[in-house]
């Protein structure tokens, strides 16, 4: 389930990659701390860091992205991105090791983004249409493997603008446990013992003129609140915001 869970918050950016929204660049665009750009450090300086989260979560370098790298051949895309004053985005994956404690949710990982714009205008248009995108989105056919599978927006302020998907489902399990009767000789219902509640976190957000995502994949127990991490996620949200608001003022 864990490795399910990594695989959609990997692949689950393309479903909100729209005018702007930056994905997991697919060229060697990592660059070495030593030798980044003022921009590129301001710009990296945003999203989640390794010591924001818990132990046991492991990131690369920051993977940044241009225009160009976003728009490929697309001409008019490119030429949206120039209208709209982006200037660069970037984007960290943590992955959970086997060091991250046994009771922790963060079984699928964690993937926080964000881009910068010249103006507040140019970051509210491009977040605009990324959420008209989502909510608009067939989700279904995004997670065709999760069984009854829910989107439920969450309502939460966060930085000037933002919207929230928490995507809800059981993860498949792969074993069922042989019932054993009870002092009565009654035999209870089959249980599938690796069956977990799965949650899939999409938050989109604006402060000033910085767009960030966040895409969180939890593991729960399936009888768990279908709101259970919000306030933790919530919490990474607000430190990404505050620190765009500080890292590039309008």
């Amino acid at each position: 389930a864990a490795a399910f869970a990594l695989l959609t918050a990997c692949g689950g950016d393309a479903t909100i990659n729209i005018n702007g929204q930056d994905p997991t660049p697919t060229g060697p665009t990592a660059v070495p701390t030593a030798s980044l750009s003022p921009l590129q450090q301001s710009l990296a300086s945003i999203v989640l860091q390794p010591a924001d989260l818990p132990d046991g979560l492991d990131s690369g370098a920051p993977d940044f992205s241009t225009n160009e790298d976003l728009a490929g051949s697309d001409l008019v895309m490119l030429e949206h991105l120039i209208q709209v004053g982006r200037q660069l985005g970037v984007d960290v994956q943590f992955i959970p090791t086997d060091r991250l404690e046994d009771d922790n949710p963060l079984r699928g990982g964690l993937q926080s983004t964000a881009s910068v714009y010249t103006s507040e205008g140019g970051a509210s248009q491009t977040f605009r249409e990324t959420a008209d995108e989502a909510r608009a989105n067939d989700w279904e056919a995004n997670y065709p493997s999760i069984p009854d599978l829910h989107v439920t927006e969450i309502e939460q302020d966060i930085g000037d603008e933002s919207l929230w998907l928490r995507i809800t489902g059981k993860a498949e399990c792969t074993f069922v446990t042989t019932p054993t009767p009870d002092e009565r000789g009654v035999v209870p219902t089959p249980v599938c013992e690796d069956t977990k509640l799965l949650i899939i976190d999409n938050v989109i957000f604006r402060s000033g003129r910085v767009r960030g995502y966040l895409q969180v994949s939890t593991l729960f127990l399936p009888q768990a609140p279908l709101d259970s991490y919000v306030t933790q996620i919530k919490a990474m949200a607000d430190i990404v915001a505050l620190r765009a608001a500080e890292a590039f003022p309008s």
